[in-house]
């Protein structure tokens, strides 16, 4: 019952990160936040824009674990 927005109706996040977002998410998982960064080749900018409205969910900064 919520309305998914697309990416590029985000202030700060434009057409060609919305699409690499997409394409990496097409490419197979994302395992954390430094993943996206690489994959998509998106900015920490555009990362925190996502991070700020909750696009990222429960995403995970690194890929490491921690036992702790």
């Amino acid at each position: 019952g919520k309305m998914r927005l697309p990416l590029i109706s985000l202030n700060g996040v434009g057409e060609s990160a919305a699409e690499s977002i997409a394409e990496a998410m097409a490419s197979g998982e994302i395992f954390s936040q430094l993943d996206l960064i690489a994959r998509a080749k998106v900015s920490k900018t555009v990362l925190a824009k996502l991070a700020e409205t909750g696009a990222l969910g429960s995403m995970p900064e690194t890929n490491q674990l921690s036992f702790f």
